[in-house]
């Protein structure tokens, strides 16, 4: 499975890095608009060059393209690839727009090909964890359930990009740009949401249009109730929560790794990661998410190479933007929005 490069930003390497690594799977090109980049990466990894998309397009040595350019034209570019043929890898949000991802969804279906998008949490060990046993029934009726990332960004990260911190593009802020990750995460594990109320603000950063905080009160179609926390203005940058409180049990995930685990009837097991590592990790614009990216690569591969769904499918990332969207909109007619789960 040959994979072509859209965008060479910082979250290429990762994702170049785990297509090296997955059986399967092979670089083939990537692109730029700016040639000297592309070819700068081209020459490291021995591969082709380009800064005409339609050209890329256009290969007969490319079979999927992995989209890594600004949120709000995540889309576009995904629908121009399922239209000639290439399977769409699009890194999260699958974009800012619902109506463009539908659109990007069903020309996928359409056109006869696959679409992933990237959720690399969802194959944390913690998390996989997690899920089984959510799914095996060990924490009972899921009762509560949160997403908290309090991370902190200066204000130099949203001047280093155009794009950053722009409603046009980034779509939004401590939600949409940093926060969707575990929000992924609470509605895999907690199922649809039915309602959300929420607040946003931007307290702690100039020169952008878009929250640096926001919360959400939440209720899910189980009946059980919810919250979530987005925050780039936390100095100087803690943690990723994820807390999942059930009838028989809860477990807490910090930072990627499982920082309490009490079911009833069973031994408690309670693992925590060093502190100082915790903050380090969350804080950090080029954490080191390896494994979890290749997990979800082979996945992808898997997938793409024997024409089923992937675990993250176009439908499941769309899921994560509709909640964002909806506590956006609450905010901004302080009215709690019911959700339509047009994913479903």
């Amino acid at each position: 499975m040959k994979f072509a490069i859209v965008g060479c930003g910082t979250i290429a390497t990762q994702h170049i890095n785990a297509i090296l690594k997955t059986p399967g799977a092979k670089l083939a090109a990537v692109y730029s608009r700016k040639i000297d980049k592309a070819e700068k990466w081209a020459h490291e990894y021995g591969v082709q060059a380009f800064d005409d998309y339609e050209a890329l397009l256009q290969s007969d040595g490319i079979d999927a393209v992995v989209i890594l350019t600004p949120s709000g034209t995540h889309a576009e570019f995904g629908m121009k690839a399922a239209e000639a043929g290439k399977h769409v890898v699009v890194e999260k949000p699958i974009d800012i727009n619902l109506e463009k991802a539908k659109a990007l969804v069903e020309v996928c279906e359409k056109s006869g090909v696959k679409l992933s998008c990237i959720f690399q949490h969802r194959f944390d060990e913690a998390i996989i964890r997690l899920k089984e046993a959510v799914d095996a029934g060990e924490l009972g009726q899921l009762n509560f359930g949160s997403s908290r990332t309090t991370w902190y960004r200066p204000q130099d990260y949203y001047d280093s990009g155009e794009w950053r911190g722009t409603r046009e593009l980034d779509g939004g802020g401590a939600l949409m740009n940093q926060s969707i990750h575990y929000i992924d995460l609470l509605l895999y594990i907690m199922g649809p949401v039915e309602e959300v109320h929420g607040y946003r603000a931007t307290r702690g950063h100039e020169r952008i249009d878009v929250e640096d905080i926001a919360v959400a009160n939440m209720k899910f179609a189980s009946g059980a109730l919810g919250i979530i926390e987005g925050n780039t203005a936390a100095f100087p940058g803690f943690n990723t929560e994820l807390d999942i409180f059930g009838g028989a049990g809860s477990v807490r995930i910090r930072s990627d790794e499982i920082a309490g685990w009490h079911i009833k009837n069973q031994e408690t097991v309670t693992i925590a990661g060093g502190t100082s590592a915790a903050n380090a990790k969350g804080n950090t614009q080029t954490a080191d998410y390896g494994p979890s990216f290749s997990r979800q690569y082979a996945d992808i591969v898997q997938a793409f190479q024997n024409n089923t769904e992937p675990l993250v499918s176009g439908r499941e990332a769309i899921r994560a933007l509709e909640v964002i969207l909806a506590i956006y909109e609450s905010a901004e007619s302080g009215k709690a929005i019911k959700l339509r789960n047009t994913a479903l």
